[in-house]
């Protein structure tokens, strides 16, 4: 939806009950005719916390202390934007609001400015998941989990050597698989997870495994590994 941005309010609110466990609110942005926009999380005592976004350049400007925040550019100038907190007590409103805002750090709102906010999503924890459509009632996602298998994978998958690449983008270390070649969860050929500040492939024939450095939270990363008979790179 365009919002149209006025000195009036104009926001979407989700009533839900929080029990005190990390929130992370996520939208997808887009520059209409204001570049900064904030995003607020409000509970029902009227605390509030704010984070002012740049939808020119796709960056972060002020964030409140106590709270968290992403940007991320998807493309054709839309951006993903997020905040993330743990909330002080237990309350059973939030309300996730955007605004067009006069400068950074400022809650001047400006009238007849806009811009375009797509899939906007409320969800427990520490930073924001792929979307979850709902209609009425909130839903528990299953896991992200695409895989090939059959001939639609045997169709061009050489065994005596190949490459793997992955490019991925990753909110926090994790041991999941990003790319995963194998015939179960403990017989892989080869995988790519991030680890740390690296991003590890392993082995699981002889457990070798080796490191990129460099990975980062949040940004794009690119690895790619080579194997063959005996060999890999």
């Amino acid at each position: 939806c365009a919002l149209p941005i006025s000195t009036a309010i104009h926001r979407l609110q989700q009533n839900y009950t929080n029990n005190g466990s990390q929130t992370t609110l996520s939208c997808y942005c887009k520059l209409a005719e204001r570049s900064i926009a904030y995003l607020t999380v409000v509970d029902n005592t009227g605390s509030s916390k704010y984070a002012w976004f740049n939808l020119s350049s796709g960056t972060i400007l002020t964030v409140n202390s106590g709270l968290t925040a992403t940007i991320a550019s998807v493309g054709n100038g839309w951006y993903r934007c997020t905040v993330s907190c743990i909330p002080t007590g237990v309350y059973t409103i939030g309300q996730h609001i955007f605004y067009s805002a006069s400068a950074d750090g400022s809650s001047t709102r400006v009238s007849g400015a806009t811009y375009i906010v797509d899939c906007a999503q409320l969800e427990v924890g520490a930073f924001a998941t792929s979307i979850i459509p709902t209609t009425s009632a909130s839903v528990t996602r299953a896991a992200d989990n695409a895989s090939m298998t059959g001939t639609n994978f045997s169709s061009w998958y050489n065994q005596s050597e190949g490459t793997i690449y992955g490019e991925f983008m990753a909110a926090q270390n994790t041991s999941g698989r990003f790319v995963d070649i194998g015939t179960s969860s403990t017989i892989r050929l080869m995988d790519i997870y991030p680890s740390g500040s690296q991003v590890a492939m392993y082995k699981s024939s002889d457990a070798a495994s080796f490191n990129a450095n460099g990975f980062v939270q949040g940004s794009i990363n690119k690895v790619s590994g080579s194997y063959k008979t005996d060999d890999y790179a």
